[in-house]
């Protein structure tokens, strides 16, 4: 009898499914993943759904952050959540955070 056995499993933090069902998918935009390497999406901190490409968390966690304290630049800004833009990284308001 021959099985289907897949050849290799993929870590959840770069399978590019939504594991933990909280609408980010992989890392960097999943807050449980501290690298493309992790087999859970389920641990970590909340994201900022202003921020839906990359997980910064949330101001009432870290306080006021700006561009230099994250490691991300160009990235997805939504204005229609709340709260909008918290950490203020859209200053110009095109929908792009932290523009290099």
């Amino acid at each position: 009898m021959v099985r289907d056995v897949p050849l290799a499993v993929l870590p959840q933090c770069r399978d590019g499914a939504d594991n933990d069902a909280n609408a980010r998918v992989d890392y960097p935009a999943d807050g449980g993943c501290a690298s493309a390497e992790d087999e859970s999406e389920a641990r970590g901190p909340a994201c900022e759904p202003s921020y839906p490409t990359v997980c910064i968390r949330l101001k009432s966690e870290v306080g006021d952050l700006n561009c230099a304290n994250v490691p991300f630049t160009n990235f997805t800004v939504r204005h229609n959540v709340v709260p909008d833009d918290p950490h203020v990284f859209d200053g110009n308001r095109d929908g792009v955070g932290c523009e290099a």
